[in-house]
């Protein structure tokens, strides 16, 4: 094998620096080969008794007095010799990649999401959308520790408190996110919530009548719409003035306050925080029904 040294003379650049993939080139045709690689294609050389000739394109490229344009260069893929990452494009080398575009990125490079991101979370669905003095809201189920009302339609109590060292939520405000539903898991017979036809929120220890959840992203918690019919978890008409006593206290008499859950538009929808943590408040110690 024969091989051709030559010497390729910098070209000189006005206005900017030269880099790889920087400056471009000004040239009409996408594929270039410099008039010296020109000169080298028209050598042949022997290997195996065939001799191997690269054509070499002959591109016009227009000029000022201050500009000089460079053809376009390639960088070789990996595999792929400096002389095939050479050639034109339109003879299919695969691999050979144009400086000045970025090169492919493969498909394991794109993050694919999980179906079911929510599944596994637990906690109570709290919002502060309205607020009792400084007590945010919680969907909750009618009564507490043992003595809860499932055949009741949910609705928003206040975030309930206790001094017990576990810091648990309790029952009645603890929902589990599993495959798009929402579940009280911590009874024996775990329900989970289901939107009836005049759009208030029940529960369910069916499966199949569960309502499937699409949660979406708002103000740094979610907004809860329905699959079926794309409304989402509001208070209808109600006005965060409105909340009503429960007719029980806490934490040195605070009472307890309610306010309706309905289904509706979602511009107008509640957004809740997922918190698996009640907050202290002093001398307050539930049975342990509670949780």
């Amino acid at each position: 094998m024969r091989v051709q040294r030559t010497t390729l003379l910098s070209p000189v650049f006005l206005g900017c620096v030269w880099v790889l993939n920087g400056c471009g080139s000004t040239a009409e045709s996408g594929d270039i080969l410099s008039p010296l690689l020109e000169e080298q294609a028209a050598d042949t050389t022997a290997m195996d008794g065939t001799s191997i000739a690269l054509d070499a394109a002959q591109t016009s490229t227009r000029v000022d007095s201050a500009t000089t344009t460079m053809p376009n260069q390639r960088v070789p893929a990996p595999g792929v010799s400096p002389e095939m990452a050479l050639m034109p494009t339109d003879m299919g080398v695969e691999g050979a990649v144009d400086v000045g575009s970025p090169p492919p990125m493969p498909d394991a490079a794109v993050p694919t999401p999980p179906m079911n991101a929510m599944d596994g979370i637990e906690g109570a669905f709290v919002t502060r959308d309205c607020m009792y003095r400084d007590y945010p809201y919680a969907i909750d189920i009618l009564l507490s520790c043992g003595d809860e009302r499932f055949g009741s339609e949910l609705r928003l109590h206040t975030f309930k408190r206790h001094s017990v060292n576990h810091e648990a939520v309790f029952n009645d405000q603890r929902l589990t996110v599993r495959d798009e539903q929402l579940w009280f898991n911590a009874y024996a017979r775990p329900r989970c919530v289901r939107m009836d036809g005049n759009g208030r929120l029940q529960l369910s220890t069916r499966a199949n009548e569960c309502t499937r959840w699409t949660f979406l992203p708002y103000a740094g918690g979610h907004r809860l719409q329905a699959h079926n019919n794309g409304q989402c978890v509001g208070m209808g008409e109600v006005r965060c003035a409105d909340h009503r006593w429960t007719g029980g206290v806490e934490c040195g008499g605070i009472e307890h306050r309610y306010l309706p859950l309905v289904m509706g538009d979602c511009e107008h929808a509640l957004t809740f925080t997922i918190e698996d943590r009640a907050t202290f408040c002093a001398n307050e110690s539930p049975r342990g029904a509670c949780f």
